[in-house]
């Protein structure tokens, strides 16, 4: 999109939508959001389509499971609480460092890590499920142990239940035109580090990709917490049901 930081494309009558669905199933899945784009946008704050979703989840006792990096998931901590009582509701935060330096950099309209914490621990104390989804992990930038540790203890330290995380990146053409353009304006001389590394790759793992993994799952092993996908667990069987906007 050429206007990709000032434009938004709001899908007005999705709440209309999602009752008109639910009303016809038979059996609950999850209702995923953020798989594609941020539930809580700054959008958010004047179209509340995000809240009249969750409002239709919660009329009908819907488990509901959404990934932010926003803390204006606290503006509708009251009705997560109550979806957390009647079914299922877990909130999980992408967090790839808990530098708020280095945040505003890589991701300069996003809330702080520290932000993103303090919600974290807030959710948590209103009765939902949180943790965290630790990726993208930019390679040469953000993939060092000190980095890994911080995120996994920040998570843990905010009662956390989970750190799920894949050390490394992917980039598609577009994408990787604009990322370049980002670092030899942020980080003059990673690109070329990037380039003899990855090429055309889609797929960008550090070349250390491997050590840092096990160190991160050790540490998740050390402090409880979920590091593989494969060993989160959500509730009934049919977990089909997902949807994404804004």
């Amino acid at each position: 999109m050429e206007h990709f930081d000032d434009v938004v494309e709001a899908k007005v009558n999705l709440p209309n939508l999602l009752r008109n669905e639910l009303a016809k199933k038979k059996n609950k899945g999850v209702m995923g959001f953020g798989a594609m784009s941020d539930p809580w946008t700054k959008a958010e704050r004047k179209m509340r389509l995000t809240r009249q979703c969750l409002e239709v989840l919660n009329d009908f006792s819907w488990p509901v499971h959404l990934t932010t990096k926003s803390d204006l998931c606290l503006d509708d901590i009251e009705l997560l609480s109550e979806l957390a009582k009647r079914n299922y509701c877990c909130v999980n935060f992408t967090l790839t460092t808990t530098d708020d330096v280095l945040a505003k950099i890589i991701e300069p309209n996003a809330p702080l890590p520290s932000q993103r914490i303090s919600a974290m621990k807030q959710l948590h104390e209103a009765g939902i499920k949180v943790g965290t989804i630790m990726t993208p992990v930019l390679p040469f930038i953000e993939d060092n142990e000190d980095n890994i540790l911080q995120v996994i203890r920040g998570t843990h330290k905010a009662s956390g239940t989970f750190c799920i995380g894949f050390i490394g990146m992917t980039m598609r053409d577009r994408q990787r035109v604009y990322f370049y353009n980002a670092l030899d304006k942020h980080f003059p001389g990673i690109r070329r580090r990037y380039e003899k590394a990855y090429g055309d790759n889609y797929s960008c793992s550090p070349p250390d990709h491997q050590k840092l993994t096990q160190i991160a799952r050790n540490e998740c092993n050390k402090l409880g917490l979920i590091f593989d996908m494969k060993d989160f667990s959500f509730p009934g069987k049919d977990t089909s049901h997902q949807t994404s906007f804004l």
